[in-house]
């Protein structure tokens, strides 16, 4: 997720008289003009890059906080941002909550793993964990819209945000499958990059990210079954929503995907 000098005139309290006899003695005054900072040196032009850790880069340690009292719906992140040509501005917070959505049957029900919003999991430690499981018979389309809900909001808005996916896996039972949205289930702007040779989709909800290749028995997360994702534009908000986009399965299943750490952009706050 700093700045300005006043100055106040002295008041004087003079009589009439004073004020003429004074007229003919008076001194020219000159107006002395006072710079004033470049908007160039403006703290709110500047532009500052804060990431949310789920593990320690270089010397920066975790911010990333799993909540105490609802631990598998809730997390936070205060993001300390450096300063930018001498200018420090406020932290990012950055608020993580889930929600979960049992469909009809034939789109499977889904519930929370005690792992899920865990960012020292022991699947994938350093890894924000999103972990649930699945019964009954997942339906490859968004339709009835069911799984898990993440969302993940920020306290100013920010540009360029940019998280690793991984983990994304198939088996008979189930099948991995991620949308991106905003909050209000609009379509988001996303590039990709590093996408491994396992990963199908765009993460649409018409064409999800998902495994296109049985790859569960080859563990949890490898290159093959990951990418980068990056939202160019500026957001305050977005959505994640996660689910089994086809299998069927009697018994409940566990299904996992994971995220990296968070880099993005903001201005002052």
């Amino acid at each position: 997720m700093p700045e300005r000098s006043e100055f106040a005139p002295a008041s004087q309290s003079l009589n009439r008289r004073g004020v003429i006899k004074g007229a003919a003695w008076s001194v020219p005054v000159m107006a002395v003009a006072v710079a004033t900072p470049a908007a160039s040196a403006s703290p709110c032009v500047q532009t500052y890059t804060g990431t949310v850790r789920f593990s320690p880069v270089g010397t920066s340690p975790v911010n990333y906080v799993r909540s105490t009292t609802t631990p598998t719906t809730a997390g936070s992140a205060s993001v300390v941002l450096p300063a930018v040509n001498g200018f420090t501005t406020a932290p990012v917070n950055v608020t993580f909550s889930s929600s979960s959505i049992v469909s009809a049957a034939t789109g499977g029900t889904y519930a929370r793993d005690a792992r899920n919003f865990d960012g020292n999991n022991t699947i994938a430690p350093g890894k924000f964990a999103i972990v649930q499981t699945v019964t009954g018979t997942s339906v490859a389309a968004e339709t009835p819209v069911r799984g898990q809900t993440i969302d993940i909001s920020f306290s100013r808005p920010v540009t360029g945000l940019s998280f690793s996916l991984e983990g994304i896996t198939r088996a008979t039972t189930y099948n991995d499958a991620v949308t991106l949205t905003t909050v209000a289930g609009a379509a988001l702007t996303t590039t990709t990059a590093s996408v491994g040779a396992q990963v199908a989709g765009n993460g649409t909800a018409a064409n999800p990210w998902r495994a296109n290749v049985e790859n569960a028995s080859q563990g949890a997360i490898t290159a093959a079954n990951s990418l980068i994702v990056t939202i160019p534009g500026t957001i305050s908000s977005f959505r994640l929503r996660y689910k089994s986009w086809n299998g069927t399965t009697t018994a409940a299943q566990a299904q996992g995907v994971f995220l990296g750490n968070m880099t993005f952009n903001t201005r002052c706050g």
